[in-house]
């Protein structure tokens, strides 16, 4: 065979791959010089009392320190207070236990038996205490009284067979046929089913015929059978007119449609 020699393919194709690999390295290598370079180029950008972002580009000031233009001016902290890095409002918060006037970080005066609240700015009275002009007072609780955790009122409540007069708690005295309930405005009592409140006692129902007690013990406390309407405290039956029937309730009448009711009888609709 005359002429040069043919190179094998496999050969062609290792060629091949080397000029690949060894063009991906110098990219690579290219890369890593221009983000070197801007790297550099930034941290000569950053000025005094400033870091690099952490991602992204630019710089924040640091602690204790705010952008004014392309710098960083310290921040004027009161003494008794510590930086809070906000781009807004003085750049400085009170620490605890002293609290902001103007610009300065006054201490909070707590007095005699009362302690810093949560936020440190302020302060509680302790247990058995209430506030009393800026102090703290000890509480005076009454016979047939507790303690209570309310803030406000006298800082005491009565127990529950008890109710507050004044400066003392008075017992509650449930009459015959009632019982004890809290909940019930004034009287702090109810009447058992079949008596309603009269006075300082509990009367019974007197339930008609053709009547029976309502869930309600006040006003009649009783309501009539359907087809019986309440007069006075008789529950009567009801006569229906021509053309007409029991309302839903049962104890009045309607007129039956087409027709309207006029002088207690159903007239047609003109």
């Amino acid at each position: 065979m005359t002429g040069s020699a043919a190179i094998p393919r496999n050969v062609r194709f290792t060629k091949w791959k080397t000029q690949i690999m060894i063009a991906q390295l110098s990219l690579l290598i290219l890369s890593l010089g221009i983000l070197t370079s801007a790297a550099f180029g930034q941290d000569t950008d950053i000025p005094e009392n400033a870091t690099a972002k952490r991602f992204g580009s630019g710089w924040d000031c640091n602690l204790g320190y705010r952008k004014a233009g392309a710098a960083c001016a310290a921040i004027k902290i009161p003494v008794n207070a510590y930086p809070t890095n906000k781009s807004y409002g003085t750049g400085w918060e009170c620490s605890r236990g002293f609290l902001r006037s103007g610009s300065e970080c006054g201490a909070v005066i707590v007095p005699e038996n009362a302690y810093l609240n949560d936020r440190g700015d302020g302060w509680k009275c302790v247990r058995g205490h209430k506030i009393i002009a800026n102090e703290c007072d000890l509480v005076t609780v009454p016979e047939n009284a507790f303690l209570s955790d309310s803030r406000s009122g006298p800082g005491w409540d009565c127990f529950e067979t008890h109710r507050m007069v004044g400066d003392a708690c008075e017992l509650i005295v449930v009459p015959q046929n009632a019982y004890f309930d809290r909940g019930t405005y004034l009287t702090n009592w109810k009447c058992i089913r079949g008596f309603q409140p009269e006075n300082s006692a509990c009367v019974a129902i007197a339930v008609p015929a053709n009547g029976y007690l309502s869930e309600s013990s006040y006003q009649s406390g009783w309501k009539c059978e359907r087809g019986y309407s309440a007069s006075n405290s008789l529950c009567v039956a009801i006569r229906l007119p021509n053309n007409s029937h029991l309302d839903s309730s049962g104890n009045d009448w309607k007129c039956d449609p087409q027709y309207i009711k006029r002088d207690g009888a159903c007239v047609i609709q003109s």
